[in-house]
């Protein structure tokens, strides 16, 4: 990783983040009911353009920097594990977001440790914590219809 691939993924991350802090009551909107969105007086095309194209460049700068599989697992692996514990926009978006810092340090300590590929590290690390989460879905689940037999 050059320096000038870090001060790129730097402003792109803070371009993301004061885009969301912004304009997140019209992204939330547009994401769950684009209609609704529209008739409520935001922009929704336009919005789902920006929301499209930095995905889009957050996607390509992270496969140069990381690879094409790794990317993909670094953004869906915390946002369906997020999505299994959390019921609320927000707090998907927030519990996502602390999964993969902690994956991120959890798989960083590991490839140091064990001197093992960081990006793959830290792929196993999201992939163990998507499988727990799974996991202790199944078991409060059970214990959920165990209880309303009672």
């Amino acid at each position: 990783m050059t320096s000038k691939d870090m001060y790129l993924s730097i402003a792109l991350a803070a371009v993301v983040l004061t885009w969301f802090v912004l304009f997140y009551r019209q992204i939330f909107t547009v994401t769950f009911d684009s209609q609704f969105a529209t008739a409520s007086g935001v922009n929704a095309g336009a919005l789902r353009t920006v929301l499209a194209v930095l995905t889009a460049v957050t996607i390509v700068v992270g496969m140069k920097l990381m690879g094409a599989i790794m990317i993909s697992a670094l953004i869906v692996f915390p946002a369906m594990s997020a999505s299994r514990i959390c019921r609320s926009f927000k707090g998907v978006v927030i519990c996502s977001a602390v999964i993969s810092v902690v994956c991120f340090i959890v798989g960083f300590a590991a490839a140091c440790a064990f001197s093992l590929q960081t990006g793959a590290a830290v792929v196993v690390a999201e992939l163990c914590a998507f499988l727990l989460v799974c996991l202790f879905g199944k078991i409060i689940s059970s214990r959920r219809k165990d209880a309303e037999k009672i």
